[in-house]
């Protein structure tokens, strides 16, 4: 009976020494939560005050803030033009204007301009595609291979606010006049070797449907029979490539995008297996495009 009586001793010793330590603790758990530890509490609460002092002193008279959360919960300051730009590949052109101006920038047979000549040649196309009625978001195409007009209309389009469209010069008619229809071009810039195909496509479009104004491209290094420019031919204006760059204002203030999730590009598919299919793609998209590319294929210092 005795081990009993000592188990019930021990048992009650301990039952009192619980109630001694939880009367101790009562103070603590007046200032601490329910479930939170006291030394946890503490710990917190140092974190949060080497956190508060971490934080940089404007001048001698600034209060402290006492949590971080408090610096988080400022008003975030607004994007605007002194602290932030809309990303456009557009920008490539105009450094190269201005750090290699006199270096060569298109070398075709024997055409040769420099980046100072080109920047020029794109700001008078730009202004001159604007005085057609060209407004910021129309569709503007192209049907030409790799000439000095395609690399310069690459950037006129885009500082005219326009979205490029280059379309496929395999394609045959009725896939161009699709594309025309589906993209709503306004205007179509076409060299002499595909000028045939695309008036033909041109002429396809509904009746009730307004054409765009094709602007042909010559090549003065080619033999052909270049037609008269400024005509009509089935129903749609007829104009020359190097007028308008004659005629543009080198003063023009481009059109830069708001945002630079603007479209700066639309792409089709050729349409193999059905219609063609349209891809946008934003000046961001272009931009980032642009610079992985140089990275990728280890494009060189003045490579031209």
């Amino acid at each position: 009976m005795y081990p009993l009586r000592q188990t019930h001793a021990s048992s009650s010793l301990l039952s009192s020494s619980s109630a001694f330590h939880e009367k101790l603790a009562a103070p603590w758990r007046k200032s601490c939560p329910p479930s939170t530890n006291y030394f946890q509490s503490s710990a917190k609460k140092s974190t949060i005050i080497k956190a508060s002092l971490s934080l940089p002193l404007s001048n001698s008279s600034s209060t402290l803030p006492l949590t971080p959360e408090t610096e988080t919960a400022k008003k975030v300051q607004p994007r605007s033009a002194a602290n932030a730009c809309p990303l456009t590949p557009m920008d490539f052109l105009e450094r190269a204007a201005v750090v290699y101006g006199d270096c060569p920038s298109i070398l075709y047979n024997e055409t040769s301009r420099t980046w100072a000549e080109t920047h020029t040649r794109c700001l008078k196309l730009a202004s001159s595609i604007v005085s057609l009625g060209i407004k910021k978001g129309d569709v503007v195409s192209v049907v030409a291979p790799n000439v000095p007009a395609m690399c310069e209309l690459h950037f006129s389009v885009p500082m005219a606010g326009a979205v490029l469209n280059n379309i496929n010069l395999r394609l045959d008619a009725n896939a161009i006049s699709n594309i025309l229809q589906h993209g709503g071009s306004k205007l179509v810039f076409v060299d002499f070797q595909s000028a045939s195909v695309v008036e033909e496509a041109v002429s396809m479009f509904p009746s009730g449907l307004s054409r765009p104004v094709l602007v042909f491209i010559d090549d003065h290094y080619e033999n052909h029979v270049n037609g008269s420019s400024a005509v009509k031919i089935n129903g749609s204006r007829r104009l020359d490539y190097e007028e308008m760059v004659g005629n543009g204002d080198a003063g023009f203030k481009w059109i830069r995008p708001h945002s630079e999730w603007e479209p700066i590009t639309l792409n089709y598919t050729s349409g193999t297996t059905s219609s063609p299919k349209g891809v946008v793609s934003s000046h961001r998209g272009a931009f980032l495009v642009s610079v992985t590319s140089l990275l990728d294929w280890a494009v060189p210092k003045q490579p031209v």
